[in-house]
């Protein structure tokens, strides 16, 4: 049976009042007599309903009170702890939200609302994809640009010889009728053997499955780059058994030294040129520190000695000379040969022996599941004519 409602409850209370004012219950008739006892008995039907509601009040009224009491604890609570200005503390977050869950429950407003954002990972960050560039940015390798000036011969063989004229012929004068003297060149051989330079680089298979750029492309070009580094260092510095033999080392290349304690001046580039044969074709080796420290010399009326390039579109020379910046050459610095002034295509030789040996090796390591590459390459260099080449060695 559907619940009263409030209006059925005042309709039959209305109608019994009118009956029984009416009439006596006494004289009532049959039939009015039977509404009368139908109302009473729906009233008597309530009366238990009526005082379960009561106490349904009286229980949530003592929750509410309590529920205050609580709330009332728990603001002094939060005005005691809160960092913020204690007289202000209903203005901040932590009451507001207290105060929200009390008079809302787990409603909240819009600030305190769960946001989705990519800034917090369990919020959304982790569905936020990125853009990788697609090109590596990658630091500037400095090679000394030796091999651009050298004379470099490729080979076939292991061993490359070279025949030089090591003493000329003698001419002689003779009067009418008098007889000359002989004489003969003298001949020496220079024997160059190709050095392995070799780059070794282990990568796991999952690097080369997972990778997003194209790891084995890179490894070669790395491999390029480092084989150039190592080689423009020897050609200038190395004086190991093993690999090219650096001009700078080499006992048969002489100079001179600088007319200033502690540095080079503009009038040492000028009188290197002079140790140099005139059919020579000269050009300066030096770093780009001692190229800076050179354009900063003045004369005495202040100018610029380092003009050309300067002042105007001029490619820049010295003393009338090119020059190429190699990095490997030393700085200014006591007993340190920091300048180079000769001809590189006459007086050094470089040999690459033809082809580079490349190898995929999958199974030495295979049970790491690491694949190494291998790089094989076989080349020289030396001094062929010692004499094409001078140094400038800083004075103590």
């Amino acid at each position: 049976m559907p619940e009263p409602t409030l209006h059925e409850v005042h309709s039959a209370l209305a109608e019994l009042r009118t009956t029984v004012e009416s009439k006596n219950y006494s004289h009532l008739d049959a039939l009015d007599k039977t509404k009368v006892d139908s109302i009473n008995e729906f009233l008597d039907s309530q009366e238990t309903k009526n005082a379960d509601i009561t106490a349904k009040l009286g229980l949530e009224r003592k929750a509410n009170e309590d529920m205050q009491d609580r709330l009332d604890g728990l603001e002094k609570i939060v005005a005691h702890s809160s960092t913020t200005d204690k007289k202000n503390y209903k203005e901040g977050g932590e009451y507001k939200a207290l105060e929200s869950f009390m008079k809302f429950g787990d409603r909240m407003d819009h600030e305190q609302k769960a946001l989705l954002r990519t800034d917090i990972d369990g919020d959304g960050g982790y569905r936020t994809g990125t853009e990788q560039d697609p090109e590596m940015i990658k630091n500037i390798s400095e090679i000394s640009p030796i091999r651009n000036f050298a004379r470099v011969r490729s080979v076939s063989e292991k061993q490359f010889r070279m025949v030089r004229r090591n003493s000329l012929l003698t001419a002689t004068w003779e009067g009418e009728a008098q007889t000359g003297s002989d004489s003969a060149s003298a001949y020496g051989l220079d024997i160059m053997n190709t050095w392995r330079q070799t780059v070794t680089v282990p990568v796991t298979l999952d690097q080369l499955m997972n990778d997003q750029f194209e790891m084995e492309s890179d490894i070669f070009s790395d491999a390029s780059e480092a084989f150039g580094v190592a080689e423009g260092t020897a050609f200038v510095l190395n004086a190991a058994a093993k690999g090219p033999k650096g001009f700078l080392v080499d006992a048969a290349v002489t100079g001179l030294t600088s007319t200033t304690s502690g540095t080079i001046d503009a009038d040492d580039f000028i009188l290197i040129q002079g140790e140099l044969k005139g059919p020579y074709n000269g050009m300066y080796a030096l770093n780009r520190r001692t190229l800076a420290v050179l354009r900063t010399k003045k004369s005495t009326d202040g100018n610029f000695l380092f003009a050309p390039g300067l002042n105007g579109a001029a490619a820049n020379t010295i003393a009338g000379a090119n020059y190429m910046i190699a990095q490997d050459m030393p700085d200014i610095a006591v007993g340190n040969k920091a300048v180079a002034y000769g001809d590189f295509l006459r007086g050094y030789t470089i040999i690459d022996r033809t082809g580079v040996s490349i190898i995929r090796d999958d199974f030495t390591r295979k049970r790491d599941a690491v694949v190494e590459f291998t790089i094989h390459r076989w080349l020289n260099g030396q001094v062929r004519i010692a004499e094409a080449l001078k140094t400038i060695t800083v004075k103590a």
